[in-house]
């Protein structure tokens, strides 16, 4: 969607049958007109060769173009299974978690064709780094959270008084009020509860606890709902009771806001809880040892992360499964029945190859599509982030260097305007070189140099970062495929593209009839602003 011709020829190893082989593929993205809903027959029209070749595409990455990033920032490799991602921007910290990791922890902005839109780097771990409900970008550094403003510039926030800053997550609401996660302590006698080792628990245990607290546009608590006044020793797993005279009580690792609710996660309890945020009450309590729910066509999840609002009655996660029988991660859609109680897994993503022993997330974006963050997985060399269509295919996976890992990432729009410098490409003395339009007082090429003119040496992807705020903004991407030729007429990602496929207009059934509603289980064809349109199963 939106890719330049060349970089799909080249990316296919220059190979001319490739350019068949990307319209074939893409046949459901072609220009729509409504009578091309009336003809689900097409599919089964498709010649053998034809379906060979789309099968032979699900299944096989495809290089489409590569991926430039300046020196001080881990590297990255995206494996492209279909089109770009349906996804703008993409917010996202990498952390060091694993060792030896040698290049610092990072923020990143990422383009809907995965090149980078802004970074920052911090030699401390950097946290939860996504767009907020005020229209400011929020990430935590050493427990303290911070809020960018519109020049990228960091603004310290209010924390915790009293009691300590809790990392996993921060809501900074429209009305200008904090939700903000806290963490307190206390003791409590543990005898008669054991360890996982088998050890019985001290008299006189520390106790840790989560605590929410909500703040008012001047920093002071209006209301505050702590896990100690709903959770008991006994609500713990016993595989995260490690020491007789140490406990984490909930472990909460993420909440959600729709106004009324709280919806929070809480890792060690396996138990996803709904409260009532008017009155601090429990409403529900999804998954542990105070399970509300059967689960219809579900196990149950295990150490998950990231619970999430996905409309009314839908809640969506991250199932790390990091101490069930079955480990491999998954990210799962629940629709949770409040009058019989009943959880049902609508869909799930699945990647065997993995193990994830914490962190990770999993968003569910407004046309179905979701992005994965895996957390800490193993081995090393695997995904970290993955991308699916609603329909399930995988559209790409990401894959981090240096040993790093991603606690969390999220499909947004930039909260406020961000400029990006412009290169642009000329021949001088028989050489192709780069510079850019504009002067700033620092600039760094993804090949390293830090002049202002590049000239360049060899094929491939070039990108130009300036100085931000607290980070570096980077350039448009220029794609160099012959060193001898004229340069590109236009650059391989073009940041003022304002054609979005990600804008859905209209949502049609097989007959061509407007759909307000999906039904489970059937096709439709959304159609986007830019004209382009797609089959999708609803689930």
């Amino acid at each position: 969607m939106g890719f330049h011709l060349d970089a799909v020829v080249y990316g296919c190893c220059g190979l001319r049958v490739c350019m068949r082989f990307y319209f074939v593929y893409f046949d459901d993205l072609q220009p729509f007109s409504r009578r091309d809903v009336a003809i689900s027959s097409a599919v089964t029209e498709l010649g053998a060769m034809k379906k060979a070749v789309m099968l032979l595409l699900f299944l096989m990455p495809i290089a489409l173009f590569g991926q430039p990033t300046p020196p001080n920032l881990p590297s990255y490799r995206i494996d492209w299974y279909q089109d770009t991602m349906i996804c703008n921007y993409m917010f996202l910290s990498t952390e060091r978690f694993v060792l030896p990791a040698t290049l610092p922890s990072t923020a990143m902005i990422l383009d809907r064709r995965g090149y980078v839109v802004w970074y920052a780097t911090s030699e401390d771990n950097l946290f939860t780094f996504s767009p907020q409900p005020n229209g400011t970008l929020a990430f935590n550094v050493n427990d303290q959270w911070y809020a960018l403003d519109s020049a990228m510039n960091p603004i310290a926030k209010p924390t915790c008084a009293g009691i300590a800053n809790d990392f996993h997550d921060k809501i900074d609401l429209a009305s200008g009020h904090i939700l903000e996660l806290c963490s307190a302590d206390t003791t409590m006698d543990l005898r008669g509860l054991y360890t996982y080792s088998g050890q019985e628990g001290d008299s006189m245990a520390a106790v840790r606890y989560n605590v929410v607290n909500e703040l008012d546009a001047n920093g002071a608590i209006v209301k505050h709902w702590r896990g100690i006044d709903h959770f008991s020793p006994a609500d713990i797993d016993s595989l995260y009771f490690f020491y007789p005279w140490y406990l984490e009580l909930n472990h909460t690792n993420s909440m959600d806001f729709d106004g009324q609710h709280l919806l929070l996660s809480h890792r060690a309890n396996h138990e996803v809880t709904l409260v009532d945020w008017g009155t601090g009450n429990v409403l529900w309590r999804l998954g542990g040892p105070n399970n509300d729910f059967f689960y219809l066509n579900d196990g149950g999840f295990k150490s998950q992360h990231d619970a999430r609002f996905v409309g009314p009655g839908r809640i969506s996660l991250l199932d790390n499964r990091s101490i069930a029988s079955v480990r491999a991660p998954r990210a799962v859609l629940y629709a949770l029945d409040t009058t019989l109680w009943l959880a049902t897994k609508v869909y799930e993503r699945v990647d065997a190859t993995l193990e994830s022993s914490s962190m990770g997330s999993f968003r569910v974006l407004a046309n179905g599509d979701g992005l994965v963050s895996w957390g800490t997985t193993a081995p090393n060399g695997r995904p970290n982030l993955s991308y699916y269509h609603g329909n399930g295919q995988k559209v790409c996976d990401i894959v981090l260097q240096d040993n790093h890992k991603c606690y969390r990432a999220v499909c947004d729009e930039l909260p406020f305007a961000i400029t990006r410098p412009e290169i642009v490409c000329d021949r001088q003395n028989n050489q192709l070189v780069l510079q850019a339009t504009g002067s700033y007082p620092s600039q760094l090429w993804s090949t390293g140099s830090t002049s202002q003119l590049l000239v360049v040496q060899d094929t491939g992807y070039y990108q130009l970062y300036v100085p931000l705020g607290m980070g570096f903004v980077g350039s448009n991407v220029f794609h160099i495929t012959d060193l001898e030729a004229n340069c590109p007429s236009t650059p391989a990602a073009d940041p003022s593209d304002a054609a979005r496929p990600a804008v859905l207009l209209e949502t049609y059934d097989l007959l061509g009839r407007p759909a307000s509603t999906r039904v489970a289980g059937q096709i439709y064809i959304e159609r986007y602003r830019d004209g382009r349109s797609r089959k999708v199963i609803h689930y």
